[in-house]
């Protein structure tokens, strides 16, 4: 058999995974598994991806449109964080219960929330940024990306990385960071 691509990354990625599980601040080994379905699900995207792509051009050009795609979740999500979640209930009654179930407040009583951007349940976005990020990061790290394309890169990764944080999930955020 062929040495497996990318391996030492991959088996960092179900370490940050394992770690999540066993998180002392999680609420309940049940939940951080459920909660691992996605990370899980990049394991196998990783080897189609090294399966498909035969050139660094065909896979900058995938990570462009993964990048934009992400833009455009980015822009609804704080879109959607700047309005609040009242407005939110306004524009979309359909999902009031399930916004009011995701906000919360602090001492002051200003009101936060989860976004859904283009998805259905609060904090979606930051699921596909998770699988963004990486794609668009590993681009940004090529050595023969011109100028011009590793600053739009990194303006994109700057927005998909403030994604994460505004949707608030942090094993989202440790993952990310992690791969």
């Amino acid at each position: 058999l062929a040495k497996t691509p990318l391996a030492k990354l991959i088996m960092v990625f179900v370490f940050i995974c394992l770690i999540q599980i066993f998180n002392p601040l999680g609420y309940s080994y049940f939940a951080s598994v459920a909660a691992l379905k996605m990370h899980i699900f990049m394991i196998p995207l990783f080897f189609f991806g090294y399966h498909l792509f035969r050139s660094t051009d065909q896979f900058k050009r995938w990570a462009l449109w993964f990048g934009a795609i992400g833009l455009v979740m980015s822009y609804y999500s704080m879109d959607q964080y700047q309005k609040g979640p009242e407005q939110m209930k306004r524009e979309m009654p359909e999902y009031s219960v399930m916004i009011d179930f995701n906000t919360w407040q602090d001492s002051e009583g200003v009101s936060y929330f989860r976004p859904m951007s283009t998805t259905s349940n609060p904090g979606g976005a930051s699921t596909w940024m998770q699988c963004f990020i990486p794609i668009v990061l590993s681009v940004f790290l090529f050595k023969n990306i011109g100028i011009r394309k590793r600053y739009i890169l990194g303006g994109m990764l700057a927005i998909l990385i403030g994604t994460l944080l505004i949707s608030l999930i942090r094993q989202m955020t440790l993952v990310t960071i992690g791969s």
